[in-house]
């Protein structure tokens, strides 16, 4: 009976259900190919996710490729241009290096290879196994628009104010995979189903100094609220056949809102340092916060009266998914002319609020279960880009980039000895991406930006043993590798 309430609001959840999926593959092929770095130096379309101040950043990509479709119109038309002076081209580029309009478009997909190896199995512990590793393989659909205020309102001193918007959608329609299972499951947390939801960003990015310093705030939104449920005329069926009791059910649905915020600084190295090599660098600092989010029905309230001697059974419920905590980074970038970009970010992230829901909770305490507390973690991750025509003269004038990047996930789940399998550890992400340009022609009226990311997803081995051993909760070990393909297109007007 408790199954078939919980298949009831398994079905009536809204559509309105959002998490950040990204968090488990990346978000955007020049993330995958940096292996997650953006805090300090994002300035695109996926800005909503890394650092929401990057939506009003210049862009100095954007103004090169502006110069180079200008020079190739003027030389089609026989035009001649007036040579400028280094302050008036550096200005041209600070006008230019800004955009009105972004839209991206991204394919993410992901293969991944769980492996849990408990010391003894049965039919149980086989099946535990196959729900927590089977249909591991799927993809992403990434949208985002970033559209200029500007053209719309008055801002003081034209400094740029710009809305953003990210969404990442499964490839093959769905909303959410939800997986609120019991503890004593095997259950990946950043994997599978977990990692199987809808998510929606989106908010403002706006200059305050001119170039310098760019704020930002947003907001991830997610379902919750509560509801009750009513069955009458329940027939005790020993046999297990299928009934259709009079039911009733109300849910009373609300918003869950988590706030995202973040800071972007640059400033020229010439400033700080009057070393020669120092003229042509640029260097980036940024700071960006995710608020905790989650999605909660609480309470779900159920009763059933049985139509034999109209026993009632009241039983309450409670649904928690799709945890997300506080995640805060810390972004130092560094940028040498047009070829050579690279980025260092620290990632705190406090998963030692990871919330279960007020049932289960509740059910544990009576069964003297303990759940064990999450370890917060800090995550390095270091990227580069490099554009080949600095050093090959045949690729000088080709809007070409190259990607390279690391990071360190530690794992936030710690030891298990009872009944709870909480499956996570220490993972290496090894990174390469690659981009090109291309250039606005009779088919596209503006340049097309492509990008290609590759990342692999290296676990360690890892034991979990067991103090009470039983043939429904052994001994095991388990591990896991997952590759990560993502290609995006965008376009910037």
């Amino acid at each position: 009976m408790k199954t078939n309430l919980f298949r009831i609001v398994i079905l009536l959840l809204p559509t309105a259900i959002f998490a950040n999926a990204a968090d488990s593959f990346g978000f955007g092929a020049k993330g995958t190919g940096m292996s997650g770095v953006g805090t300090a130096m994002v300035n695109d379309w996926t800005a909503p996710y890394f650092n929401i101040a990057g939506l009003a950043f210049p862009d100095p990509d954007a103004a090169r490729l502006r110069k180079r479709k200008e020079n190739a119109d003027d030389s089609a038309s026989g035009k001649i241009r007036i040579l400028k002076t280094k302050e008036e081209q550096l200005q041209e580029v600070d006008e230019e290096g800004d955009y009105e309009t972004e839209v991206g478009f991204n394919y993410l997909y992901q293969i991944s290879s769980m492996t849990i190896s408990p010391v003894s199995t049965n039919s149980q512990v086989e099946n535990n196994i196959g729900i927590a590793t089977e249909g591991a393989n799927f993809g992403f659909i990434q949208l985002g628009l970033v559209f200029d205020l500007r053209n719309w309102f008055f801002i003081p001193q034209r400094l740029p104010v710009k809305f953003g918007i990210a969404m990442s959608l499964r490839d093959n329609g769905n909303i959410a995979a939800v997986n609120d299972v019991s503890a004593e499951s095997y259950n990946f947390l950043r994997l599978n189903r977990e990692s199987q939801r809808i998510m929606i960003m989106s908010g403002l990015g706006f200059q305050v100094w001119k170039d310098r310093l760019s704020l930002g705030a947003g907001t991830s939104i997610l379902a919750g609220g509560d509801g009750r449920f009513r069955m009458d005329n329940v027939i005790i069926d020993p046999s297990g056949n299928e009934q259709i009791p009079a039911q009733e059910v109300i849910l009373n649905l609300t918003p869950r809102i988590a706030p995202t915020a973040g800071v972007q600084y640059r400033h020229a190295l010439k400033d700080l340092i009057s070393a020669p090599w120092a003229a042509q660098g640029t260097l980036y600092t940024g700071i960006s916060w995710r608020g905790e989010l989650y999605m909660e029905l609480d309470p779900l309230v159920a009763s059933a009266t049985t139509q034999l001697l109209a026993i009632d059974l009241p039983i309450r419920l409670s649904v928690l998914e799709f945890y997300t905590p506080h995640i805060f980074s810390w972004g130092l970038g560094y940028m040498h002319s047009d070829w050579l970009k690279a980025e260092l970010d620290l990632e705190m992230q406090l998963w030692s609020g990871y919330k279960l829901s007020s049932a289960k909770i509740t059910y544990y305490a009576r069964q003297n279960i303990s759940i064990p507390e999450f370890e917060n973690i800090f995550v390095p991750r270091f990227g580069a880009a490099i554009r080949p025509g600095e050093f090959i003269s045949a690729l000088a004038e080709v809007p070409l980039w190259t990607r390279f990047g690391y990071a360190l996930v530690p794992a936030f789940t710690p030891d298990q000895a009872g009944v709870t399998n909480f499956l996570d550890n220490t993972k290496h992400l090894i990174s390469l991406g690659a981009g090109y340009t291309l250039p606005a022609n009779k088919a596209v009226k503006v340049p097309v930006e492509l990008n290609l990311g590759l990342q692999m997803q290296l676990w360690g081995s890892r034991e979990s043993s067991k103090a009470a051993v039983n043939s429904f909760n052994p001994s095991y070990s388990y591990s896991a590798s997952i590759f990560i393909v993502s290609l995006s297109a965008s376009m910037k007007f």
